[in-house]
């Protein structure tokens, strides 16, 4: 009988043990599941490249070219492109002087890229009173190469001397609803398109975005004769804004803001002055 009590309150010993034990493993199962199915931090979004907004598609003079890289880069890079537009003509021409002439032609093209390359350190650069007088910053690490060909001028914009933004200035006659559907048929529709009338016949702002580039149009505008095409590195706007910031803290003034966002809006920006008020300004100051 003692024996039988005995093997009973065994049982029930094993018996509640493995109850806990069970229980145990159930619970841990259940915090390990917790675990697992926690949300994970979405990974960053990375660049396309090439991006299907390659100004590239606009001449192959500009294909790929090296955005977030150095301005030796650049160099290279443009240098190796005007190169290649070169040759199908070069493999046309027979006669040898005439080929030394086309050389020396791209040389030259190469030296005045070269010889463009400005530092926006405060000094009189010519560029305050120009088409891209709100694209760059003063004494925020900012430089910039122009490239005049054809009908157009393209400036080639450095923040730490660090390819991130070029605007193309186009000379054309072709109007901007003409322009916008030129570029739609190379990048697709835009994104947004903003007009100055009810009846959306005057577009004054498009704008194509992906995760590499924002590529904006935008109209002439004041005495400027150029419609304008901005492609801005995603990647680098952060930091070329941090950096802008702090230097306008350095200097006790504004950062500059969207110029194109400006120009759109009503009032415009408060703190800037009217490229023509400040060319007569500069003219009667030379006199």
């Amino acid at each position: 009988m003692n024996r039988k009590v005995v093997s009973r309150g065994i049982l029930r010993w094993l018996a509640a043990l493995l109850c806990l034990c069970l229980a145990m493993s159930v619970a841990a199962k259940g915090k390990k599941g917790k675990k697992e199915k926690a949300p994970e931090k979405p990974a960053p979004v990375e660049p396309v490249w090439p991006s299907p907004l390659d100004p590239g598609k606009i001449d192959p003079v500009f294909k790929e070219l090296p955005f977030n890289d150095s301005q030796e880069k650049f160099v290279f890079v443009f240098r190796s492109r005007l190169a290649d537009q070169l040759k199908p003509v070069l493999r046309a021409t027979l006669d040898a002087r005439e080929r030394d002439v086309l050389n020396a032609k791209m040389d030259k093209t190469m030296e005045d890229v070269e010889k463009s390359y400005t530092e926006f350190i405060g000094q009189q650069t010519g560029y305050s009173v120009s088409v891209v007088s709100d694209e760059y910053q003063d004494k925020a690490g900012e430089s910039l190469y122009k490239y005049a060909y054809s009908e157009n001028t393209a400036y080639v914009f450095f923040s730490g001397k660090t390819l991130w933004k070029m605007q193309i200035c186009s000379e054309s006659n072709r109007d901007i609803a003409s322009l916008l559907v030129a570029l739609a048929s190379l990048y697709g529709d835009p994104k947004d398109v903003q007009f100055e009338d009810e009846e959306k016949t005057k577009p004054v702002l498009a704008m194509w975005k992906d995760t590499t580039f924002e590529l904006t149009v935008a109209p002439p505008r004041g005495i400027y004769s150029c419609s304008r095409l901005t492609w801005t590195y995603l990647p680098l706007k952060e930091t070329v804004d941090q950096r802008r910031g702090a230097a306008a803290a350095a200097q006790g003034t504004g950062s500059p803001g969207d110029s194109i966002i400006d120009q759109v809006t009503e009032e415009g920006p408060k703190d800037k002055e009217d490229p023509v008020d400040k060319l007569l300004k500069k003219k009667q100051e030379e006199k």
